[in-house]
């Protein structure tokens, strides 16, 4: 039974389609996703849905530069977190650091998870969905390109309604 058979992966059971936002507002943005998700392509998995580019204001900081946003699609079959080890990997070869401390401001790239497959759960370091993406325009704008009916779990809510609900001065 070996022939075409044994060139298949074992875990190709396991193939989801997750949904990650990326965001970046030092440097070149654009230029910055195009490299991001060369990567992703080459450590996570293929591209299979990308949103239209959403520029916004700075969440949970003063900032004068403007948040570029992008939610991608990405069919893998890594566990969650195997996952954050190679997305952290990513954004830290884009210049990224990560203190002990880190709270919002500038970043040359963030990606963030913002669901696993269609209704698997988290871990400890995974939390899905995102725990804050039901208040933030800058994220829910670029998913509901892609996924504008997706059930938001925790409120039972549309992507698209929860979008409508958030404040329009809120990023």
């Amino acid at each position: 039974m070996e022939g075409a058979f044994a060139r298949i992966p074992l875990r190709i059971m396991g193939l989801r389609t997750i949904t990650l936002l990326l965001g970046a507002d030092i440097g070149d943005p654009p230029a910055t996703f195009r490299i991001a998700e060369a990567a992703l392509e080459r450590r996570v998995g293929r591209i299979v849905g990308r949103s239209r580019d959403h520029w916004s204001r700075a969440w949970g900081f003063v900032s004068d530069r403007p948040f570029l946003n992008r939610a991608v699609q990405v069919r893998t079959a890594l566990d969650a977190d195997e996952l954050m080890d190679r997305l952290l990997s990513i954004e830290s070869e884009a210049g990224r650091s990560r203190g002990p401390q880190e709270g919002y401001g500038p970043r040359p790239l963030d990606i963030d998870v913002l669901f696993l497959g269609k209704n698997e759960r988290g871990t400890q370091r995974v939390i899905v969905p995102h725990p804050r993406l039901a208040v933030r325009r800058f994220a829910l704008a670029p998913l509901a390109d892609l996924e504008p009916l997706r059930i938001h779990p925790p409120t039972g809510k549309t992507i698209l309604g929860l979008l409508d609900l958030v404040d329009r001065d809120a990023q």
